[in-house]
């Protein structure tokens, strides 16, 4: 094959002759990199016609990469709706708890945020130690949301900052409560929340009140 199989079809071993449409054809010298001397494609050497594309050959083959000129998105910008899943680490205390069913509760909670929130509105579910604990809808900095145990929760928010106070019927006698979080530089969110839930014990007191406030008057 006269030592070069490149440009030789030997198939049966016994000749040669190369194929014609190889014949006028560059030898290739295998002791040389490829792109060197004779080993060089004569189309690298042509000016690329085109605007904003990149070329690359190698072996007689061009490729052409087009640019589309597009600016890939911000990573800081927001659509204008969005939505949210807001997973909580929280530890609560019971500051009064009595055997009456009164009880008053403080937690904390550190929180991250997955999702994008919206510029206009967003939408937000919330997870309190895995399980969910509610969901909510943000419009601008008015936020409205309802609670696993049935209390209703308006806040308001700006820059990072939040303040909600919350009410329900869904717990005993029912609730009231209120609270703030803020976000972090890191992204995290920390925040925590007052809750007073009133049980027989606070009926009882608010009875009495009731009925001794008119002896006391007189």
């Amino acid at each position: 094959m006269g030592n070069n199989p490149i440009l030789h079809n030997d198939p049966l071993g016994d000749t040669s002759i190369p194929w014609p449409a190889r014949v006028n054809q560059t030898r290739f010298d295998p002791s040389i990199p490829v792109g060197v001397g004779p080993n060089k494609n004569p189309d690298d050497t042509k000016p690329q016609q085109g605007n904003g594309s990149a070329h690359s050959g190698s072996g007689g083959s061009t490729t052409t990469v087009k640019q589309t000129g597009t600016t890939p998105t911000e990573e800081g910008s927001k659509p204008l709706l969005g939505s949210t899943t807001t997973q909580k680490v929280a530890k609560e205390i019971d500051l009064i708890h009595t055997p009456l069913l009164d009880k008053v509760t403080i937690s904390g909670y550190k929180a991250k945020i997955i999702g994008k929130e919206g510029s206009l509105a967003s939408t937000d579910n919330s997870y309190t130690n895995g399980k969910w604990d509610g969901a909510s809808v943000t419009i601008g900095p008015l936020q409205i949301g309802v609670n696993r145990d049935l209390s209703v929760q308006a806040g308001l928010g700006m820059n990072g900052a939040e303040g909600h106070i919350s009410v329900g019927l869904g717990v005993g006698f029912g609730q009231i409560g209120g609270g703030g979080s803020y976000k972090a530089e890191d992204g995290t969110v920390h925040g925590g929340d007052i809750t007073v839930r009133p049980g027989f014990g606070a009926v009882l007191a608010v009875a009495g009140a009731v009925l001794v406030a008119p002896i006391l008057a007189f």
